[in-house]
């Protein structure tokens, strides 16, 4: 939740505020919400509070975020270029669609228990 929150507050900033297009501003926001995203899972949604195993996670988390990175950016492209969605609606129907099975992922994948 904190890193969707931060990420769609960044992203709104730069619309609005900031006058970026909206895929400039994705491109931004979605990468700082990733951050955040790594480390609450980490330490709370998956409990893995040690330092082993980090640098593990963190590359499984990176392939998970960049193919979900590169579907939000299609689509929010799609939504906001190509079928007329302005700027927020065309972000959360992106991201409802890119983010679908990553928990999943995560959980049996990213920060699954290992032996």
């Amino acid at each position: 939740m904190a890193a969707a929150l931060t990420d769609f507050c960044l992203y709104g900033l730069m619309v609005r505020f900031a006058g970026l297009p909206p895929v400039i501003a994705n491109l931004i926001s979605r990468p700082t919400g990733g951050l955040v995203s790594f480390l609450g899972n980490k330490m709370w949604t998956f409990e893995r509070r040690t330092l082993a195993g980090t640098r593990a996670q963190a590359l499984r988390f990176l392939a998970t975020w960049i193919c979900a990175y590169a579907a939000s950016e299609i689509l929010v492209w799609l939504f906001h270029d190509r079928l007329g969605f302005t700027p927020l609606p065309a972000k959360v129907s992106a991201e409802a669609i890119a983010c679908s099975g990553v928990f999943l992922t995560h959980r049996v994948w990213t920060f699954a228990a290992r032996r």
